[in-house]
């Protein structure tokens, strides 16, 4: 388009988008300027065309990128988005612009809240399974996780039946001369119970945490059954003491946003065997939003209802109602742990990665963990009455 949207630009466009954009800044406080898929608005109604963040594509360019693709396969050339041959001041306005997509919430400021979940047999006396978690409700000591950590999901007539076990929950210390942590390493600390689950549908679940250990447990957890248990249960007061800090979570989530998933991999550090540790520092995978899909409806027909032999394949295995696809690297011990935007707000926590390409995963929406977090407080609420 006429040496890469210069003519575009130069011909009025970038005038035009500017005089616009100070007229609304006049009258509204708050604005998100998006960016449409030409080649999207060529081929399909308007309606259906993909939309980016203005920031996420002026990111993009000024990262050095030539091309960004959207949702449907198109590659544009972020020259032709961004009027970058346009004028000098319109490049000022994309350095401008990328200032705003760094995280306003650092990693460090979110770990607090990131768990190490640990299944306790207390036959071998060690933590057989691992995964991630957060708080999610620091007055009720609620966490969330993914599912697969604690039940079979095996797709066979075990399908969804909890591993024997004790549930143990890792946190980060609270360093002594600064509010919040610098730390990255977990230490065992609580033992929790499942409140609600949906493994059918959810590969997500909400623990309570019912009881403390008599002092923290390091190594590879193999302490946690020599420990005497605090109860905590049904006492505000004492989970105040404990300062527990909690994530909150937001439904808004954009195709190409940057995201972070926070936990504790176990697939083996340096010269650690993969699955003969456990480890308890945190690390953070970087990623972005490539999709977000919904199971088809089910049919009201008769035709369609499932044979006996049909109802029992599905009771034994795994069938999301609703997912977001991510392109982003994760290790074995990530499952559980929350994913979040440049806020800080947990968009989902990780389910699992793809079998064929280890760059993509897949992501429980918060529309689901919310769901279940409502669930569990509910439950809880009727216990105390």
């Amino acid at each position: 388009v006429g040496h890469f949207g210069m003519k575009l630009w130069k011909g009025g466009y970038g005038l035009i988008l500017n005089s616009i954009a100070r007229a609304v800044d006049e009258l509204v406080d708050q604005t998100e300027r998006q960016v449409l898929c030409p080649d999207c608005l060529e081929h399909c109604d308007c309606s259906a065309a993909n939309v980016w963040n203005r920031n996420h594509v002026y990111e993009k360019f000024a990262s050095g990128e030539k091309q960004i693709r959207c949702s449907t396969g198109h590659h544009v050339d972020t020259n032709l988005l961004c009027g970058a041959c346009a004028d000098d001041e319109t490049k000022n306005s994309i350095e401008l612009s990328t200032k705003d997509v760094r995280p306003s919430r650092t990693a460090s400021s979110l770990l607090g809240s990131v768990v190490v979940v640990g299944l306790y047999d207390e036959v071998s006396k060690q933590i057989v399974h691992a995964g991630s978690g957060f708080v999610v409700d620091e007055q009720q000591g609620l966490i969330v996780t993914a599912s697969h950590i604690l039940f079979h999901w095996n797709e066979d007539q075990n399908f969804g039946s909890p591993y024997y076990g004790k549930v143990v929950i890792g946190v980060i210390p609270k360093s002594s001369d600064e509010e919040g942590s610098s730390e990255t390493q977990a230490v065992f600390r609580y033992v929790a119970e499942v409140v609600t689950k949906d493994v059918h549908n959810v590969d997500a679940c909400v623990l309570r945490i019912i009881s403390k250990l008599g002092s923290d447990v390091g190594g590879e957890g193999e302490g946690c059954g020599e420990q005497n248990e605090i109860p905590l249960i049904n006492n505000a007061d004492v989970f105040k003491n404990e300062k527990l800090e909690s994530l909150s979570m937001t439904r808004k989530c954009e195709l190409e946003e940057n995201i972070r998933v926070l936990g504790y991999n176990q697939g083996g550090e340096g010269l650690l065997t993969p699955g003969h540790h456990v480890n308890r520092y945190v690390d953070v995978s970087i990623g972005y939003v490539c999709k977000k899909f919904k199971a088809l409806p089910e049919s009201d027909s008769a035709a369609s209802l499932p044979t006996l032999e049909q109802s029992k394949l599905m009771s034994r295995r795994f069938s999301p109602r609703e997912e977001i696809v991510a392109m982003c690297p994760t290790i074995g011990g990530h499952s559980g742990g929350p994913v979040v935007n440049k806020e800080g707000k947990v968009i989902g926590i990780l389910s699992r990665a793809d079998s064929t390409d280890p760059q993509r995963c897949y992501l429980v929406p918060t529309i689901e963990l919310k769901a279940l977090v409502k669930k569990a407080q509910k439950q809880l609420q009727k216990r105390v009455q």
